[in-house]
């Protein structure tokens, strides 16, 4: 009878917890759809990282007048069983650089194209059934402003018939633009295992010596994370980038030229696990 008595608590015990359940709980009726960017993580793998997304031309070969940065879009509330179009607005960016500088705001058809853009409108739509969706921004290079300096391009959904403004927390998002060289963002994983101090020439060297595509995507699959880093890989890194740098300086030396040098005369150098490696 015991055990019995147990049971039959335990199925009344459930029953009111599901009760409670339903009477606390309103079922989610909430009459707006939003439509939000999706942030990515940052570099640890902890939390939201800030929602500026670096972009830079100065990967790609000159030939190169334009590219597109792909963001993420996410809607919260009902799924559609049809298309739903959304449309963004440049924003003014707020905020100063590490100089103590304002940043300087993108300018429309010089760089980036507007998204009035028949093209882009066609491709800036959530498809049915779907709750994310693709923004394709297309940056330009034609300025001679951006070699040595950056421009912001901050975001935020323009509302319509279809989406309201997401929640605080993703309501905005901002692309840097440039054709300078800028330090990556995980630079402190870089920097331990085959990297080194960060200096403008060794970036420079990096990105000439490799046989191999480096540009932020490159970054952000082999060192976005500290879990995600090939110690085979970073070791490879290493050795390839010192071999490399110890044939030019010798090929310098031949030449009567120094070693490679930073501006501020820093030797360019490599590291492995933070051990230095030979230059010369």
């Amino acid at each position: 009878m015991k055990k019995k008595y147990y049971t039959i608590f335990g199925r009344v015990l459930l029953a009111s917890m599901l009760t409670a359940c339903v009477e606390q709980y309103d079922v989610y009726d909430y009459p707006h759809d939003r439509l939000g960017f999706a942030y990515e993580t940052d570099p640890s793998g902890l939390g939201h990282k800030d929602s500026i997304r670096r972009f830079s031309f100065v990967y790609m070969d000159q030939s190169v007048v334009s590219d597109t940065v792909w963001v993420r879009m996410e809607t919260s509330g009902f799924l559609s069983d049809s298309h739903r179009p959304f449309m963004v607005e440049q924003i003014p960016v707020d905020g100063k650089d590490k100089d103590g500088k304002p940043l300087v705001d993108a300018q429309p058809g010089v760089h980036y194209i507007e998204f009035s853009d028949e093209d882009l409108v066609a491709k800036m739509v959530v498809k049915a059934g779907q709750n994310h969706a693709m923004l394709p921004v297309v940056v330009k290079r034609d300025d001679p402003f951006i070699k040595n300096a950056c421009v912001y391009l901050r975001l935020r959904l323009k509302e319509n018939g279809f989406f309201k403004e997401s929640f605080q927390s993703d309501r905005f998002y901002t692309i840097e633009i440039t054709d300078q060289l800028i330090q990556p963002a995980c630079w402190d994983i870089v920097r331990y295992y085959f990297g080194g101090d960060y200096g403008k020439v060794k970036f420079r060297f990096m990105i000439d010596s490799a046989t191999w595509v480096i540009n932020d995507h490159w970054f952000e699959t082999h060192f976005g994370s500290y879990e995600n880093v090939d110690m085979g890989y970073t070791a490879y890194l290493s050795n390839f980038y010192t071999n490399r740098l110890v044939e030019l300086n010798r090929d310098r030396r031949e030449q009567g030229l120094d070693v490679l040098k930073e501006d501020d005369g820093t030797i360019v150098q490599f590291v492995n696990n933070g051990d230095l490696q030979p230059y010369i």
